[in-house]
Parts: C-alpha cells; sequence; structure tokens
C-alpha cells in the first residue's frame, strides 16, 4: 500500500487516508471537513456511556480531555453533537446520526489497521472448519492437507456434519454450505453451482417409467430432511416450471445418504448434478427426466461479517476456492 492509499467506506462524501509515519494513522475527511480517528472513538465512547465521566473511567482518557477532543469535533464539522445537562449527554439528531456511521466506520478502521499489520505474516493457529458431509467425502481431506503442507505452523479441526452450525455461537471459523442460504449476516463467498437432478437404479427406473414430472407422485422417493419444503420438488425445463409433491418413503438429512439409497434401489431422488456424474457413467444409476432440472446448488464458504479475518482464514478461503476450481470431480460443477 502507497502513502496515500485510500479507503472508501459507506457514507456520502467520507473517507479514510491510511498513512504510514513508523505505525499506522488514519485520518478522516467528512464533507471536506478533517479530524483524527481518535476523536470519533472518544465520542461514541462518550454516546454509549451517556457521561465525560463514564467515558473517561472506560477509557482511561481524562474527562478534560474528552471534553476539549468533543468540542474540537463538534467545532470541525460545524454540528452540535450532544444536548448538555448537569447530569448527562443526550445525542441530538445530528449526534445520533453520526454515531449510526461511526460505528461502522470504526470496525473498518480498525480491521483495515490489523490487516495492515499482518498482511505479510505467515498464517499460523488454528482453524475450526463445519463443512457438509457432501464435501467432506469428495473434497476436504485433499484441501486440508495441501493447506497443512503449505501452511505448516497451522492446525485444522474439520467437523463433517450436514447440521447447519451456529458459526459465532459455537466457535466455528468458516463453514462450507452446499444449498441455499439462509438470511443470516454471514459473507458469502460462491465458488461453483450444481444443477439438481432426478436419478434411481436402473431397475427402479425400469420399473416406474417416468415421462413427466407429475409421474413422481405415484413412485416412492427419498427426501433430503432441510427446513424448505422437503416434499415438494419444483423441476424445470427451459421457460416451464412444475410443481411435485412427492412421497417420500426414505428421509435423510445427509445428501450422501440419499445418494447412496438412491444407488441402492431405495427410490427416486433429486441429488446435486455433480455427485452422480460417476454414478450414471459407471451404469450404476440412471438420470431420469432428462431435461428438467431441479434449480441450481451454489457451493459457497461463509464466516462471520463483522468478524477479523485472520491470514489463516483468508489462506484457507483462498486454497478452497482454487481448488473447487480445479480438482477433476467438481472442475463442472457448473452445467
Amino acid at each position: 500500500m502507497n502513502s496515500n492509499t485510500v479507503k472508501r467506506v459507506s457514507y456520502p462524501s467520507a473517507f479514510i487516508k491510511v498513512r504510514k509515519q513508523g505505525k499506522i494513522d488514519f485520518i478522516i475527511q467528512i464533507y471536506g471537513r478533517t479530524m483524527n480517528l481518535v476523536a470519533l472513538h472518544d465520542f461514541a465512547a462518550i454516546a454509549h456511556h451517556g457521561s465525560l465521566v463514564a467515558a473517561s473511567l472506560e477509557t482511561g482518557v481524562p474527562r478534560s480531555t474528552l471534553s476539549k477532543r468533543l468540542q474540537n469535533l463538534e467545532s470541525s464539522l460545524g454540528l452540535r453533537l450532544f444536548e448538555r445537562n448537569t447530569r448527562a449527554l443526550r445525542l441530538t439528531d445530528d449526534g445520533a446520526l453520526l454515531l449510526e456511521r461511526a460505528t461502522t466506520l470504526l470496525q473498518d478502521a480498525d480491521d483495515l489497521k490489523r490487516y495492515m499489520q499482518t498482511r505479510n505474516d505467515a498464517p499460523f493457529g488454528r482453524l475450526r472448519i463445519s463443512v457438509p458431509s457432501l464435501f467432506g467425502n469428495l473434497a476436504i481431506g485433499r484441501i486440508a492437507a495441501l493447506y497443512r503442507q503449505e501452511w505448516p505452523e497451522t492446525t485444522l479441526e474439520v467437523q463433517i456434519s450436514d447440521r447447519r452450525v451456529d458459526l459465532v455461537e459455537e466457535g466455528y471459523d468458516c463453514a462450507i454450505r452446499v444449498g441455499e442460504l439462509e438470511d443470516s449476516n454471514m459473507v458469502c463467498r460462491t465458488m461453483a453451482t450444481s444443477s439438481a437432478i432426478v436419478v434411481a437404479s436402473p431397475a427402479l427406473a425400469k420399473k416406474y417409467t417416468l415421462d413427466e414430472p407429475a409421474q413422481l407422485k405415484s413412485a416412492p422417493s427419498i427426501s433430503f430432511l432441510n427446513p424448505y419444503n422437503r416434499h415438494r420438488w419444483v423441476l424445470t425445463r427451459g421457460d416451464e416450471d412444475v410443481g411435485v409433491d412427492v412421497r417420500p418413503v426414505l428421509s435423510f438429512s445427509s445428501v450422501q445418504a440419499v445418494f447412496e439409497a438412491a444407488r441402492s434401489g431405495g427410490g427416486f431422488a433429486l441429488v446435486p448434478s455433480f455427485i452422480a456424474r460417476k454414478a450414471i457413467a459407471d451404469g450404476s444409476l440412471v438420470h431420469v427426466l432428462e431435461g428438467w432440472v431441479g434449480g441450481m446448488h451454489p457451493i459457497s464458504i461463509i464466516y462471520p461479517s463483522r468478524h477479523y479475518v485472520s491470514g489463516r482464514l483468508r489462506a484457507f478461503i483462498d486454497l478452497v476456492d482454487r481448488e473447487v476450481k480445479k480438482q477433476s470431480e467438481i472442475a463442472q460443477w457448473q452445467l
């Protein structure tokens, strides 16, 4: 980063200039007016605690210093940020608006500072990762080994489960997900996508000759347990969409188990095409209702949105992305 790198932030007419002068220093310009980031940090502390005395006790900055910095900040902005009385400080409308934006800005500045200080450090320490059984069986062993070979000062703990863990509550650094993601505040990086297709064992496909999706209603099916419409399959051919309420005789919380049950003759299954490709090629599965697909299944890696992204996590994300695109068994996920 050169001596005048500019990092844009989320509100109009504002940016941070990062300057290296023996240490990292942050200067903010808002609407053409300049202030040091320390002043914004002190303002947020005063707003949070509701008084100069409480903010002074929390930050260790003398009350008189905080008061002076607050006055300078208000003067530099040409705005009154607090209504003052003898007992407490109350944010004005302008102060409330500044605090809302300042919270994000301070976090961005803190993340940027840590990134600048650690960007050249080799990854080290432990990563805790959650992956679904489908991805675990196909790729995670190779990826984990490659990661350790490249970064020997790291250790990896990989939990293989189709349960969708709470990353923050359960202490995971990241998770790999196959399929649509529920709304969340996680950062998501999609690495590939795959369509879903209907498959069955050769014997079952011969017993039930299916020409249209509606015929699935009278055939045994295998269902993947999930929070969304688990017994309703929506199949698409061109501009035509057909919803089918299937009759599951087997239900699993693992896509891998659904696949294995279908290959063993347990019923018709709707599975991501990349997992069925080899079985279709060797004849242990038959692709039925060709031309109909069950939507796209993204393969994504997620991590907490406001969490500091360590060097070891950045390195892992980049490696997973490369390997997903490179490995032969998943090179054609995008169909």
